[in-house]
């Protein structure tokens, strides 16, 4: 017969391992906390190519530790059932796996609270400590890289530009610009910056929907697409466990955190034929959750008595390809490679046979139609052809077929026009249809866009001419009936925020980085290195006393945005009176 002592007892056993696992949790989160905040003074990419591996580390402990108790506990009831298999490692081993089955729990529940707290507006403030000011209106702005006004940023904005305006419609009352936008920023991220107001906004203006996937993926990610694929890839595996596990989630949004910064390898160029950064279900979870931050946003404007304003992101269409071409994914590999060299055969003739190319594209669209590359090719030959409408329409669907989408998608876009549409205290700037009645043939191209999202100087004042339109039709802010709209110039703009020679250099210097970053996300980089060179000479040429509407950019300068002829207007430096606080 066999003898228990005391200290062996179930209970006994269960707090000891229950504490070991605890120490073990607790180190573990230590060692994480300290890989984000202690300075190893080793380049950033090797700190982040660490905490990556030790989060893989733990990934694989988790899903070990997962497995041995989800199989060890009835395993060892099952021995228990045996008298003489009662001994005392049976025990322990027992006492183990239900320690760890209930820490695992409790890590489980902690996790998905953390889904659940993040994803509300509540906790954004409804009481200020700081009191308004009878004379100065207050403005918020928030949202990505496009809503600070880059490549113009901290100089003018559209927030900032109506501000200055506004001024002149109310010469006695002050507008302060509180810029919280920054660059990267998903709507998640940037509702949250919300929460250290001290005052309460007068108006809050929205400017987002860029970043909703590449704020949470990183560039060189890809998911399981196709049917045929042999094995799905090994980055894709925390994803697809934090589907079920709110741990592992976090565990691969921690992943990803870490990737995003880090550039793909230039030695490993991307494929004609990819698949995209995310599955169709968490595009959806994505859109839903964009839809429902807006809306919650706006609602929170109303709670805190606030002017809603949402300025809908136009992209780069005409002027900037997609990122990674996907077909459907019951195309096998076989007919993946025959729609490659289909397409490669149709770019080679466009020069000698653009006919013939046009109808090889049709024929490709035919069968595939999400084949982003096609798409835009396609638009490009039907604008040689004079055919604008249709080319902005195979934009779009290149746009939108994007398999890493680096520009506002159309269904994000209707979201903000849904919304407007629900409430009656919402101004709206529809940025696609206010940039594309400026253009010449309503085609978004590089005459209204420096690169795949930020516009030109006389695209951002284009917006601002509309919001102010907009907030004269709310009566915003008591607007005077018999007060008309002000009309805005771009060159005005340029001196009025102090814009001159050194600031366009800059804003190329800017523009040719972008590109240089954003060529390696691509399978055919030439036309993003050709931009960066030639915004890298502007910027050289301006420095060396060039006017900028001369370097040859399209849409560089203070030209207006309908105007293709370059302008001889020199502009001089000048001071603004709009308080921009920039966090």
């Amino acid at each position: 017969m066999i003898r228990y002592n005391k200290s062996d007892s179930i209970t006994h056993l269960f707090c000891r391992n229950f504490g070991g696992v605890a120490v073990g949790a607790f180190l573990i989160a230590l060692a994480a906390f300290a890989s984000y905040y202690f300075d190893m003074r080793l380049p950033i990419w090797i700190r982040r190519q660490a905490v990556i591996t030790m989060l893989w580390l733990v990934f694989a402990f988790y899903l070990l530790a997962a497995a041995t108790a989800i199989v060890g506990t009835p395993l060892a009831l099952c021995l228990l059932a045996r008298r003489r298999s009662r001994s005392i490692w049976v025990l322990r081993s027992l006492a183990l796996c239900i320690s760890v089955l209930c820490g695992m729990g409790l890590l489980e529940g902690a996790a998905a609270l953390r889904q659940v707290v993040i994803r509300r507006l509540r906790d954004l403030p409804t009481h200020f400590p700081e009191p308004s000011k009878s004379d100065e209106t207050y403005i918020v702005v928030i949202g990505e890289s496009s809503a600070r006004g880059e490549p113009y940023h901290p100089w003018l904005s559209v927030g900032q530009v109506a501000a200055w305006q506004l001024e002149k419609v109310f010469p006695d009352r002050r507008f302060r610009v509180e810029m919280l936008a920054e660059g990267g920023l998903n709507l998640n991220q940037a509702i949250g910056r919300l929460r250290g107001l001290k005052r309460r906004p007068d108006a809050i203006l929205v400017y987002s929907g860029h970043n909703e996937f590449l704020g949470r993926y990183a560039v060189s990610g890809i998911v399981w697409h196709y049917l045929d694929d042999d094995v799905p890839p090994v980055g894709s595996l925390p994803r697809s466990v934090g589907r079920y596990s709110p741990v592992c989630g976090l565990i691969d949004e921690s992943m990803e955190q870490q990737r995003l910064p880090l550039a793909p390898p230039p030695n490993r160029p991307r494929e004609l034929i990819d698949r995209p950064v995310c599955t169709a279900k968490e595009r959806e979870a994505i859109r839903n959750e964009f839809r429902d931050r807006l809306e919650g946003l706006v609602a929170y404007c109303g709670r805190i008595h606030a002017l809603p304003i949402l300025v809908i992101p136009a992209g780069n269409d005409g002027g900037y390809p997609p990122n990674r071409s996907v077909l459907t994914p019951d195309t096998l590999r076989i007919e993946r490679e025959s729609v490659a060299r289909d397409f490669r055969t149709a770019h080679r003739n466009e020069a000698s046979d653009p006919a013939g190319s046009v109808a090889a594209y049709r024929r490709l669209l035919a069968l595939q139609p999400t084949f982003a590359e096609a798409h835009y090719c396609l638009a490009r030959l039907l604008e040689h052809s004079g055919k604008w409408k249709e080319a902005a329409a195979h934009d779009v669907e290149a746009r939108d077929a994007d398999g890493m989408p680096l520009r506002c998608p159309s269904d994000f876009q209707q979201i903000y026009r849904n919304i407007a549409s629900r409430w009656v205290d919402v101004v709206l700037v529809d940025g696609p249809a206010v940039l594309g009645e400026t253009s010449r043939h309503q085609v978004l191209d590089d005459n209204l866009f420096h690169d795949a999202q930020h516009p030109v100087l006389a695209g951002y004042v284009a917006l601002a001419q509309d919001l102010l339109k907009q907030l004269k039709a709310h009566r915003a802010f008591g607007w005077p009936e018999r007060v008309p709209v002000p009309s805005l110039d771009p060159a005005e703009c340029a001196a009025h925020f102090g814009i001159g020679e050194s600031e366009w250099a800059e804003v190329c210097t800017r523009t040719a980085l972008y590109y240089s970053r954003t060529a390696l996300m691509r399978y055919d980089r030439s036309e993003s290195l050709e931009k960066q060179k030639r915004y890298s000479e502007a910027a050289q040429a301006i420095t060396d006393g060039l006017p900028p509407e001369r370097t040859g950019i399209p849409g560089l300068g203070c030209r207006r945005a309908s105007s293709a002829a370059p302008s001889d207007v020199c502009v001089e430096s000048g001071r603004s009176r709009v308080t921009l606080i920039s966090d």
